[in-house]
């Protein structure tokens, strides 16, 4: 997969739009087996999204929780913002899927702060 660098506006800064990741976030989602390698390419790319809902129900449904659970914390980490006005509904089942697969994730600061937020914002 041939993914150019982030765009420049001339400034030497990076130009990244919501609306941008969540296209890259489902094409890697649509990736399956391969989940890891397309995040490992857009990984940069990827910035919270305003609606993360359908982001975290596709992650949820597609199983990669279970298959690849450091690399699904990282992507839910990046699509998720503490802005984000709802909690996702499946966040928490995502969130119990990487757990059950790597217990010892609980202790990263990735798990932390989405389960932080997931119960303060009256996940489940």
């Amino acid at each position: 997969m041939i993914v150019p660098k982030p765009p420049n506006g001339g400034d030497g800064r990076f130009h990244l739009s919501p609306a941008i990741s969540e296209n890259l976030g489902r094409m890697c989602l649509a990736a399956g087996d391969a989940f890891p390698e397309a995040l490992s390419q857009v990984r940069n790319w990827l910035v919270p999204v305003e609606y993360p809902h359908y982001l975290t129900h596709l992650l949820h449904e597609s199983n990669l929780c279970q298959q690849f659970p450091s690399d699904a914390l990282d992507f839910m980490n990046r699509v998720i913002g503490s802005a984000a006005q709802w909690t996702p509904t499946d966040l928490g089942q995502c969130l119990q899927q990487v757990l059950s697969a790597s217990p010892t994730l609980a202790s990263d600061p990735r798990f932390v702060r989405l389960s932080t937020y997931n119960r303060t914002n009256g996940g489940t």
